[in-house]
């Protein structure tokens, strides 16, 4: 249904391009990607559709030739709101107010950037199919669509420019074929002049004090809870705890190569207890609150793989977060 639906939406907006006669292969063109996402310097502005709303977004990428990145994420519409990565370090500048982070693997830009990193890498799990190539920003741009052979996952559709190799979109599809998320290209610079003042904190922005993000406390401390049961190809990638009012706030982080999971175990005071579900662009937050402890799945998952990925969540014998993670 999806490949229906998007040879329809690909001859409407951006033209149908006739095929190469003999197309790249896709391991050719994933490790292109992974390629050019680590060392090309870009400038990308995006058109973001998701939660029944419009964003436009710059995105800007600078890889110094000693291995240090740079990125910088600013919201184009509505207030200012601005992310930056500047090698070790990372702040959001909302307005005039200039908040630290806990670090560069915290920041969207990071997370956005990994994510495409694991889709370069991605083989299984997946049935990964060559759409043909067509016209994102007015460039040419091939189309790799990621279909998930089960439907523990949402499948992904990635527009690639066909001289750079870096992603001009990215869409979200549930099993049925609805795509909850977009992500297009408006303009592209793929060789633009950027240096590292481009990636500055603005004139006038103050710093606020203390960090903004939650700050681990345990990262090698033991575990009293367990996660009994994930979709087949997660893996866990990080398991920490974090300092909360009630006490320790457990995150696992797992990953299939594409997408990513959280689950989060933490005490509750019992003043809400109930199950809530709540949508968010391609993520889905569900929560169960029970009077002495609160179970949140976040991710590109079905609501019915959240709940059995919470009602997996025991108390266990204590065991450790992976080594150096």
């Amino acid at each position: 249904m999806y490949k229906r639906l998007l040879i329809v939406v690909s001859g409407l907006l951006f033209g149908t391009v006739g095929l190469a006669a003999k197309p790249p292969s896709l391991n050719q063109l994933l490790d292109a990607m992974g390629q050019s996402l680590a060392k090309r310097n870009y400038v990308v502005s995006y058109v973001l559709v998701h939660e029944g709303r419009l964003d436009t977004i710059k995105y800007s990428h600078l890889a110094t030739p000693a291995g240090a990145v740079f990125e910088r994420i600013e919201q184009l519409n509505g207030p200012r709101k601005l992310y930056l990565q500047m090698g070790g370090e990372a702040f959001l500048v909302v307005g005039n107010k200039v908040f630290a982070l806990e670090g560069e693997d915290e920041t969207p830009a990071a997370r956005w950037q990994r994510q495409m990193m694991r889709l370069s890498r991605s083989r299984d799990d997946y049935q990964i199919g060559y759409a043909g190539t067509t016209r994102v920003a007015g460039r040419l741009s091939h189309q790799i669509i990621f279909s998930p052979r089960n439907k523990d996952r949402l499948g992904t559709h990635l527009w690639l420019d066909a001289d750079s190799s870096v992603p001009l979109g990215v869409a979200s599809f549930t099993p049925e074929g609805q795509i909850t998320q977009q992500l297009m290209a408006v303009d592209f610079e793929a060789a633009p002049t950027l240096s590292t003042r481009d990636f500055m904190l603005p004139p006038g922005a103050h710093m606020e004090r203390g960090v903004l993000t939650s700050v681990s406390v345990s990262e090698n401390r033991e575990c009293p809870w367990q996660v009994g049961w994930v979709p087949r190809g997660y893996e866990l990638a990080r398991l920490r705890g974090m300092a909360s009012r009630l006490g320790t706030r457990w995150h696992w982080l797992y990953s299939d190569g594409l997408t990513v999971m959280s689950v989060f175990v933490e005490p509750n005071d019992g003043q809400e207890t109930g199950m809530h579900a709540l949508e968010r662009g391609d993520a889905l937050i569900f929560d169960v609150a029970k009077p002495s402890t609160r179970v949140t799945v976040v991710g590109s998952v079905p609501r019915r793989i959240a709940e059995k990925v919470a009602a997996s969540v025991s108390s266990a014998s204590p065991v450790k977060s992976p080594a150096g993670q």
